[in-house]
C-alpha cells in the first residue's frame, strides 16, 4: 500500500506505524519523487517510526528542503541513495539498531556537516557519504565497537 499525501502537505511530515491496520514497516523508494510529487520541495522534516525496519533505495531522494530526519529505533539497514541530494540536511543520526548502509546513501547531501552513529559501526559501502568531505564529521559513542580513523573512508567522491 502507499501512503498519500495531499499536494499542500508541507514542513514536519509523520510517516505512520500503522496503515490500514497493518504496521508500516519498510519505506521503499522512489518514494518522493513518484508518491509525493510535491513532497521533495516542501517536506523539511520526516518523523520514521519505530515499526519501520528498512529504509529502502532512493526513499526521500531529491527531498530537496529536508533538514531533518527522525530515524526510528528498528532501522536495521539505510538503502543505496536513499537520501540523495537531500541538499539542506545539515546532520544525521544513526540509531544503534542499523547494521548496515548501502552505497550513496546520502549523496549529494552538500549542507551535511554531522554524522552521529548511536552503536558499532554498521557494515557500510566506502561510498556512503560521497562528495561532502572534508567539511563533514563523523561522531560515534564511546565503547562501540568496529570504530577506526578511516572508517570506512565514507566520505570518498
Amino acid at each position: 500500500e502507499y501512503i498519500v499525501l495531499p499536494p499542500e502537505t508541507v514542513g514536519a511530515v509523520a510517516i505512520p506505524a500503522v496503515l490500514d491496520g497493518y504496521p508500516v514497516k519498510a519505506i521503499e523508494g522512489p518514494l518522493a519523487v513518484s508518491i509525493f510529487p510535491l513532497f521533495t520541495e516542501t517536506a523539511t522534516s520526516v518523523a520514521i517510526p519505530d515499526s519501520v525496519t528498512r529504509i529502502g533505495a532512493y526513499a526521500f531522494s531529491y527531498c530537496t528542503s529536508l533538514t531533518n530526519v527522525t530515524i526510528g529505533s528498528s532501522v536495521t539497514s539505510i538503502g543505496e541513495r536513499a537520501f540523495q541530494e537531500c541538499v539542506s540536511l545539515t546532520s544525521v543520526t544513526i540509531p544503534d539498531s542499523v547494521t548496515s548502509i548501502e552505497p550513496e546513501a546520502f549523496r549529494g547531501c552538500d549542507s551535511l556537516t554531522s554524522v552521529y552513529f548511536l552503536g558499532n559501526a554498521p557494515t557500510a559501502a566506502n561510498d556512503v557519504f560521497p562528495y561532502i568531505m572534508p567539511k563533514g564529521t563523523v561522531y560515534y559513542v564511546a565503547g562501540t565497537t568496529g570504530w577506526s580513523a578511516t572508517f570506512p573512508n565514507v566520505f570518498d567522491g
